[in-house]
């Protein structure tokens, strides 16, 4: 780096040069070193800001035409170990790959020989990731894993049960120089149904295609989970499905230091894919996921409290967009002593470019400072911290230039910005700063803590945001918060309906976007005696059944739990009976929408009144904004009012769109239609 070698350089120079017979010159030379000294200690003290970069993997060099997906480790003797794919023919997926290594100097600059770890013959043996054990008693030196996966086909005939993924491991106890036999944990890790190429894959789960993390794995070191081995993962699941929702991602773990080995819970998020892990500062586990279908150019993050055997809340991170490529995310610990986390990838939506490093001080709350490493193309990464706290980037060039490891400090990366307080941000930026623009902090919105969004009587809001020194505005009729709307303190105490709109300011900070909720306060169930529905939901979506329309219970944006109910293709009737005949006036229909799924909102929601069950009148219908293009995610309460009126039977139809219009990539085929209760008064 820089910053560490230039005084030694000046160094050599001089020792060379006052070997001159030369004495007046070396006299010469020794006060333009003491000058040049002092020139180079004093430009340090004021920057400390250091970069390097260099390529570790070049295309068309040692035997191989392309390189990718890389990954590297810190090795316990303090080297490094960059993996990689070598593509012995080209660039694609699938073919000849071998998994190859170099070993570097802590520096970062100085690289060993390439060398092949793992290959699968003229087949492909790719997605390394590995990881150092640091605490099985039997390897107190330390012993790394390195995990990947082998496959006979191109991925998209694996996902239609034309080849095979499987997953395998190997060792090393002595920092990489040699390392095991593989061994196969196929059977352990992953679930797939292809008898004919082992006796044993007989899982009637079929995961076909399959990928662990293309990048470090991580070892836990907290609490009850400490020294426990976690691999993130993903898997496709039967035939191959629109928008590739055949997708998931998952992990798998070892508790006894890879003797035995086993599945987390799937993340219940279709089209969730390659994925990075890190250890949060109070021992949860967040992993980091590439959506990949594309409908949501965000990264997608689960969280689990049981050291990533299940997942407890996944949610869009707004603050991370993606062009639907892989990304990295390790812990780093400050110079100031303050844990934060790094995170890298591509930062755009529309391409892969821009490859920049973020920093958050609130375990991923908040994405506060970035810079960027290469503006120009870029892909795949991943992080690893050298020794003196320095940070290691490898990552794909772009224009074929292979794959290169940049090495930076912190003070680099903040570009001289404050660092942390009480891991909160201290200080922000000078808006003086000429360079502002490029470090601007954008408050992440407060998250609105609620128990239902129904309630009978009162309902407690709790809005939370973990940064100091913040306020949080809001309305309670829709209207947008500004810094003259109400300021929450310690709750908000509903006793009737409302739309909750909330923002959160700070005086050195831009604002957050504005978020909202519908809380909606119901009157006394009215005396139903029947309810029917005149399709069948989907086995996947069968919801409660019709009487889940009207149990009072709401679903999430989540559109896989058990209240919601899916249906595609055609309109949706829904007839109610009253005990008695009742006196009427207001017909709710709760909704979702999920471009990205497929899940569009109806044309039109009409609702008939009878007396008998036989001639029924239209009281009114509510036309919908149904098509407009946007990849929305919402809840929808759609209100159907007329005159009141004194009915026994109310027919409630959601006329669906014919088909997906134009501007989606399902354009043609049948929409999804999800409600998960209708509300009468």
């Amino acid at each position: 780096m820089v910053c560490k070698g230039a005084v030694t350089k000046l160094g050599y120079l001089l020792m060379k040069l006052l070997s001159n017979k030369n004495r007046a010159m070396s006299r010469n030379i020794l006060l333009l070193f003491i000058f040049l000294l002092s020139s180079v200690s004093l430009s340090l003290a004021q920057s400390r800001q250091c970069f390097s970069e260099v390529p570790i993997f070049q295309n068309g060099k040692g035997g191989y035409a392309c390189y990718r997906i890389p990954a590297i480790i810190k090795s316990p003797n303090g080297k490094l170990l960059a993996f990689a794919e070598g593509r012995v023919n080209g660039c694609n997926d699938f073919g000849n790959v071998d998994i190859l290594l170099r070993k570097g100097n802590s520096d970062g600059i100085s690289w060993g020989q390439l060398s092949v770890v793992a290959d699968n013959g003229k087949l492909q043996a790719g997605n390394p990731a590995p990881v150092v054990d640091l605490l099985d008693p039997k390897y107190p030196d330390g012993r790394i894993f390195l995990f990947y996966n082998t496959g006979n086909n191109h991925e998209g005939e694996v996902r239609k049960g034309n080849g095979l993924r499987e997953v395998w491991y190997i060792t090393s106890t002595d920092n990489g120089n040699s390392w095991s036999n593989p061994t196969n944990i196929t059977t352990s890790v992953h679930r797939p149904n292809t008898p004919r190429a082992n006796p044993k894959y007989t899982f009637k789960q079929d995961w076909r295609s399959y990928a662990n993390t293309p990048g470090h794995a991580i070892q836990l070191k907290q609490n009850t989970y400490k020294g426990r081995i976690l691999v993130p993962a993903n898997h496709s699941v039967g035939s191959p499905r629109k928008n590739f929702n055949d997708y998931q991602a998952h992990a798998f773990y070892s508790d006894d230091h890879g003797t035995t080995w086993q599945l987390s819970k799937t993340i219940d998020v279709l089209s969730s894919n390659e994925s990075h892990a890190v250890e949060l500062s109070d021992g949860r586990v967040m992993q980091n996921i590439r959506q990949q279908s594309g409908s949501q150019k965000e990264r997608l993050v689960a969280i689990s409290n049981d050291g990533g055997t299940s997942w407890d809340s996944t949610y869009f991170d707004s603050q991370l967009p993606s062009p639907v490529c892989q990304a990295s995310i390790i812990e780093y610990t400050t110079p100031d002593n303050h844990q934060v986390l790094l995170f890298s990838n591509p930062n755009s939506k529309e391409r892969r470019e821009n490859m920049t490093v973020r920093v958050s001080y609130d375990d991923g709350q908040n994405w506060l400072l970035s810079r960027t490493v290469r503006a120009g193309e870029s892909a795949y990464s991943d992080l690893v911290i050298q020794d003196n706290n320095v940070i290691g980037l490898l990552y794909e060039h772009g224009n074929d230039n292979g794959i290169h490891f940049a090495n930076f400090n912190y003070e680099w990366l903040i570009n001289g910005k404050n660092q942390t307080d009480n891991q909160f941000v201290k200080k922000v930026i000078n808006k003086s700063d000429p360079y502002s623009k490029e470090f601007d902090f954008v408050l992440s919105p407060p998250i609105i803590k609620s128990e239902s969004i129904f309630f009978e009587e009162k309902n407690n809001i709790k809005l939370l945001l973990g940064l100091e020194n913040v306020r949080i505005h809001y309305t309670l009729d829709g209207a947008l918060p500004t810094e003259q709307s109400p300021l929450f303190s310690n709750e908000i105490i509903l006793t009737n309906s409302a739309i909750l709109k909330v923002k959160a300011y700070h005086p050195q900070c831009l604002p957050s976007k504005t978020i909202s909720a519908r809380l909606i306060k119901l009157g006394k169930p009215l005396p139903i005696k029947n309810i029917s529905i005149d399709q069948t939901p989907h086995k996947d979506y069968p919801g409660t059944g019709a009487n889940g329309l009207i149990d009072r219970k709401k679903g999430t944006t989540n559109f896989r739990t058990s209240h919601w109910m899916g249906f595609t293709g055609g309109d949706l009737t829904t007839l109610i009976e009253f005990e008695k005949k009742t006196n009427i006036q207001k017909v709710t229909a709760s909704l979702l929408s999920d471009h990205g799924s497929w899940i569009f909102m109806p044309d039109s929601i009409e609702v008939y009144c009878s007396e008998d069950g036989k001639d029924f009148t239209l009281k009114n219908t509510k036309r919908l904004n149904s098509t407009k293009e946007g990849d929305t995610t919402s809840l929808h309460f759609e209100e159907v009012t007329f005159p009141k009126d004194k009915a026994k039977f109310v027919k409630v139809v959601l006329k669906n769109i014919p088909s997906i219009p134009d501007w989606h990539d399902g354009k043609g085929t049948p929409p999804w239609l999800f409600i998960d209760e209708i509300l009468i008064e």
